[in-house]
């Protein structure tokens, strides 16, 4: 998994924990049960990539977006429906404008390039394939 500067990467204040991104990305793709996985998934559901509850959308995602791939591909299956999960989230949901990326590319659209960059080995996973096709920026963006 890349290092990636958590602390670098902005967030809404009191919502967005960055200390907790990478360990909970690291604990979820060793995990091989859901009692390991549910430490993990809940911080990266709640305080990591985005908040669930709220529908709020974290630029965190877009730089979690490659682990969570690999974890797709080659992680215990219990755990790679947890990843694709937060993935189909972060297409879903909409952006906070406080928040973009610094290319302009909003963030449900970076996470989508990630996943049609691994188009060919996620064929078993369908609905991620399609969520992605749905974001195209800067013109077809389903979200923004």
């Amino acid at each position: 998994m890349a290092e990636v500067d958590w602390h670098a990467v902005p967030g809404p204040a009191g919502w967005y924990d960055p200390d907790t991104v990478g360990p909970a990305l690291r604990d979820l793709a060793a995990a091989t049960s859901v009692r390991e996985a549910s430490s993990p998934s809940s911080v990266l559901f709640n305080s990591g990539v985005l908040h669930e509850h709220s529908g709020t959308l974290y630029p965190a995602a877009a730089y979690a977006a490659p682990a969570l791939l690999d974890i797709v591909e080659h992680g215990h299956p219990v755990v790679r429906v947890i990843a694709a999960d937060l993935l189909t989230y972060a297409m879903e949901f909409g952006p906070s404008s406080d928040y973009p990326l610094a290319d302009g590319v909003s963030v449900c659209c970076a996470v989508a390039a990630h996943v049609r960059a691994r188009r060919a080995a996620l064929t078993q996973w369908p609905e991620l394939r399609r969520e992605a096709d749905r974001h195209r920026p800067p013109d077809s963006c389903p979200v923004t």
